[in-house]
């Protein structure tokens, strides 16, 4: 699946060592937070999730899941030490105009709060996974339950609120002949029944502690907007196939107060000339690969990413963004400068990250992209 830009974007760097964050935390489960202990010993927790990037292979197998939401991550990767199963009311998916048949998850009308876990684990309103085979003396459980509930996100225009949960595909090529229908329900649950490793699970602190919630995207291009005669940037849009962060000169929805924005791991790229007056920014250290990439853990350490703190968590469901630059095999992950006026010279290195820096720029969106479209 190629889903293309309908403009091409470019980007810039300064070596910025990470701040501490507050640390993930798997929570011990008690009949307050989520777990249930039967006579046997078996230790059920639950949690809730909002949304499911998902990779296939090339026979429709699960290749990667990734499922987040209120803080709570869990990546599946295709594998064997846990066992999972799906069950769901109907999923619905795009009509066969569009080329990828994203669906629509039934959730559970509840805001994410690991100290007021979803109760009802049936299936028969919402969507659940159950992941089983987890080592209880490590985790402190044995099965976790996955429901999927509300997911908050800030669309613009004075649009926040909560939404369908969506169901998207990060590589997917369908069948000659096929329908999109034909990837609905029964499909999906097949994705996730059967073996599987679970390489990552985050789970956030009940919001009674204010967790500090990161969440962490992909960005394979850019545009900045900058303003010569005012030295000031007009706009900043940083996007992928499947998601949109967009900062300009006019507030639609407050999203937090005093964001700041800084380069990480960004100390090695160059400049190129793309016209009189646009240069291009590329980082030597970003994610590469094909269009079915995530974050992964590690990441943070050395690959370039630009980190936005101060948002309200009570209108986009986070407190810090983490927007990391990646080639995916369609964009490169070059980030791009327009100037409203030709500059006298080639700009610097530093002089390009700074445009991305969006002093004085309200948020606009920070969501799916095709959630906030």
């Amino acid at each position: 699946m190629a889903i293309g830009l309908s403009v091409l974007f470019y980007a810039c760097s300064k070596k910025t060592e990470p701040t501490p964050e507050p640390p993930t935390t798997q929570i011990p489960p008690t009949g307050g937070n989520g777990g249930s202990t039967p006579t046997n010993g078996y230790v059920v927790k639950t949690i809730g999730i909002s949304l499911a990037d998902v990779s296939v292979d090339d026979n429709f197998k699960l290749k990667i899941a990734d499922l987040y939401g209120g803080g709570n991550r869990i990546v599946l990767k295709a594998g064997t030490s846990n066992k999972m199963e799906m069950v769901t009311p109907p999923i619905g998916v795009l009509p066969d105009a569009f080329d990828v048949p994203w669906g629509s998850l039934p959730y559970a009308d509840q805001i994410i709060d690991n100290g007021v876990p979803p109760v009802d684990t049936t299936g028969n309103n919402t969507t659940v996974i159950k992941l089983k085979g987890f080592d209880k003396a490590k985790t402190g459980y044995n099965q976790l339950n996955l429901v999927v509930s509300k997911f908050l996100w800030v669309a613009g225009s004075g649009d926040a609120g909560f939404r369908s949960n969506l169901f998207y595909y990060l590589n997917f090529n369908k069948k000659s002949g096929t329908k999109n229908a034909e990837y609905g329900t029964s499909f999906i649950k097949g994705l996730f029944t059967g073996n599987i490793s679970v390489s990552l699970v985050q789970i956030a602190e009940p919001k009674s502690k204010n967790p500090y919630i990161t969440e962490d995207k992909i960005i394979t291009a850019g545009i900045a907007t900058y303003d010569v005669a005012n030295s000031k940037p007009m706009r900043v849009d940083v996007r992928s196939d499947l998601y949109r962060a967009l900062f300009g000169t006019t507030q639609s929805v407050n999203v937090g107060s005093a964001l700041k924005f800084e380069w990480v791991n960004a100390d090695k790229a160059t400049v190129k000339k793309f016209d009189d007056y646009s240069y291009d920014l590329k980082f030597d250290n970003i994610k590469t690969g094909s269009s079915d990439q995530i974050v992964e853990p590690a990441d943070s350490v050395n690959k370039v990413f630009l980190r936005i703190t101060g948002f309200n968590p009570a209108l986009t469901g986070f407190n810090q963004l983490r927007l990391f630059v990646t080639n995916d095999g369609f964009n490169d992950g070059t980030m791009q400068v327009i100037f409203n006026a030709k500059p006298a010279a080639t700009p610097a290195v530093s002089f390009l990250k700074d445009s991305y820096l969006a002093k004085g720029l309200f948020s606009q969106k920070v969501s799916p992209k095709f959630a906030s479209y």
